[in-house]
């Protein structure tokens, strides 16, 4: 999920990452696909 997710999705997320304005996709990207 990403940080600027509701809570309760970030609850039942296996991840969390940043959010957009911090580059949570980037990072998420570059952590689990690279």
């Amino acid at each position: 999920a990403m940080g600027n997710a509701m809570e309760h999705v970030k609850e039942e997320a296996d991840v969390v990452t940043d959010d957009v304005e911090n580059d949570g996709l980037a990072k998420a990207i570059y952590e689990y696909v690279l």
